[in-house]
């Protein structure tokens, strides 16, 4: 390695954008760890993946997913109210 690229590359370490750069990453990825309501999970949106794949494929244009799209949904136990058929019996009965 030549003295001028060693020189080069030590510039870029200490330069006040690199650190200012580095703190700002540091708090994007502390921002992204905020707490999810109790109950809730996240999942891929699949009726947002399917429309998009639609699209694409519609125009002849193929995606290639790094991140799915997501979507935080309640995850909470279902209650016997919700597993009823309509009529108020139980099912089975």
């Amino acid at each position: 390695m030549t003295s001028f690229t060693r020189f080069f590359l030590a510039a870029i370490r200490h330069s006040r954008m690199c650190r200012r750069g580095a703190a700002w990453a540091g708090v994007a990825a502390l921002s992204a760890c905020t707490a999810l309501p109790e109950g809730a999970r996240v999942e891929v949106d699949q009726q947002k993946v399917g429309q998009i794949e639609r699209t694409a494929r519609d125009r002849g244009v193929q995606v290639m997913w790094f991140n799915y799209p997501t979507r935080v949904v309640d995850s909470t136990p279902a209650t016997q109210a919700d597993t009823r058929q309509p009529g108020g019996s139980a099912p089975g009965k």
